[in-house]
């Protein structure tokens, strides 16, 4: 049956379609249909998009499209996706940069989370846990520790800091609470201006050195024999 109207055609009702819906200038460019109950739209044009507008406040505004050259959904501009209500969604506020806003909290769980980061990563918070049931593990392969605030803080049941870390930066105090604090390196190198104060004992397992040039008073130990010994 061919309905041929010069300008458009009316249904005023319900329009039911048994077969496929073809729509376009020439018939076959857009389709939807449907085979045990799943329902399939797709657009038929090598590479051309399938376009998802709304009536914004009166304007005809694109939110999102389905990308045939990509075949990916692209979002429009900063159009968010919403979850729940407004107040979580992921959108690009601009151009290079994915925002994800969450007004209570942003999860995320899995085995291992990597970020790969070319430059710097910038945490803008007032406390950063690194937690666990059993221990709290930074471990840091290479690159530097740096924060702007005052106080650099580490806690928890077992705080290990393992890797080539050159510099812990921008701090008046390192707070590092725990049971057990494992630094693992070559050397560790802790200068402070004025002085290092150690409220408890100090085991040392290898040579004590003291001096202005670190090399002018020694404490060791050979065989259980203990020899104390001035350098210069």
């Amino acid at each position: 049956v061919d309905i041929n109207a010069s300008t458009e055609v009316n249904i005023s009702n319900a329009l039911k379609v048994g077969g496929i819906f073809t729509l376009g200038a020439g018939q076959d460019e857009f389709t939807i249909s449907e085979s045990g109950d799943n329902i399939t739209v797709k657009n038929t044009k090598e590479d051309k998009d399938v376009i998802f507008k709304v009536n914004d406040g009166g304007s005809d505004t694109e939110v999102m499209r389905l990308d045939g050259s990509e075949s990916s959904l692209l979002m429009d501009s900063n159009k968010k996706i919403e979850f729940r209500d407004t107040g979580l969604y992921i959108n690009s506020s601009a151009n290079g940069q994915l925002d994800i806003d969450a007004d209570g909290e942003v999860e995320i769980t899995a085995p291992i989370v990597d970020i790969d980061a070319s430059t710097e990563v910038n945490i803008d918070s007032n406390v950063v846990n690194i937690k666990d049931q059993t221990k709290n593990i930074l471990n840091i392969n290479k690159g530097s520790i740096t924060a702007s605030s005052d106080i650099l803080t580490f806690n928890g049941s077992y705080t290990s800091l393992i890797g080539s870390i050159t510099n812990v930066k921008g701090l008046s105090n390192v707070n590092i609470e725990s049971n057990i604090i494992k630094l693992d390196s070559n050397t560790v190198d802790i200068n402070a201006s004025t002085e290092v104060n150690i409220s408890n004992a100090l085991k040392v397992g290898g040579i004590f050195t003291l001096g202005a040039g670190q090399d002018e008073f020694t404490i060791s130990e050979s065989g259980d024999n203990i020899t104390v010994k001035n350098t210069k």
